[in-house]
């Protein structure tokens, strides 16, 4: 998706937000509008500059350590039922409002939560805020 972006000629608009990010991302995107690229409206717009950046953070090696070290030592993994399937997913009863520190999960643990997620009975998320105690 990003290389595409980038041939619809949306890189120079995910430079500028990254390098500039007190302008205003929605006028900025307009500027970048052209139905013949697929660049039909400032969301297209803004998806497509996103896909950029995320290609680059994802192939930047230093970066990926930095963010997986943060989140192990900060992050916490929650899980919350999906509303309506409490009765469905009574197996998965114990993660219905759950979180700890993802450095502290075990692997039989996170598995579980992963096939509740998976049997549309869970929803999974990481709190990355260092101040986190309680899932709002």
């Amino acid at each position: 998706r990003g290389q595409i972006a980038i041939e619809a000629g949306l890189e120079p608009l995910a430079d500028l937000l990254w390098n500039e990010p007190s302008h205003d991302p929605e006028t900025e995107a307009a500027k970048y509008l052209n139905a013949d690229n697929g660049v039909a409206d400032t969301k297209a717009a803004l998806d497509g500059a996103r896909y950029i950046l995320m290609e680059r953070f994802a192939e930047d090696a230093a970066l990926l350590a930095k963010v997986r070290d943060y989140l192990w030592k900060n992050a916490h993994l929650v899980s919350t039922v999906v509303s309506g399937k409490e009765e469905e997913g009574a197996k998965f009863r114990d993660y219905f409002d759950h979180h700890e520190p993802i450095s502290t999960v075990p692997s039989h643990r996170a598995l579980a939560m992963f096939r509740g997620r998976n049997e549309g009975v869970l929803q999974l998320s990481l709190n990355a805020d260092p101040q986190f105690d309680e899932p709002p």
